[in-house]
């Protein structure tokens, strides 16, 4: 497996991986569970995004490709498209 391969590979493994985080935020967000248990579980969803962002940014080398990245994969999940 060449670096860039492998570097492809770890990019739609993060972005399965933000969809993942992002899906349990939003299903959490409108179900009915209430209170802070929920709040609580909504913020570290949306910190392990950021985790994710961190780990992005470090394989493509550029915090702005990695915004981009994960502003497009939060784009195909409201579209209905979760292709990586």
């Amino acid at each position: 497996m060449t670096a860039a391969h492998h570097n492809e590979s770890e990019v739609a493994r993060i972005r399965q991986a933000i969809i993942a985080e992002h899906e349990a935020g939003q299903h959490a967000l409108y179900s009915l569970a209430a209170g802070p248990a929920r709040h609580d579980f909504i913020t570290a969803k949306q910190q392990r995004i950021g985790e994710h962002f961190h780990d992005l940014a470090g394989i493509v080398s550029s915090e702005q490709t990695a915004i981009a990245i994960i502003a497009d994969t939060l784009k195909d999940v409201e579209v209905g498209n979760h292709a990586p």
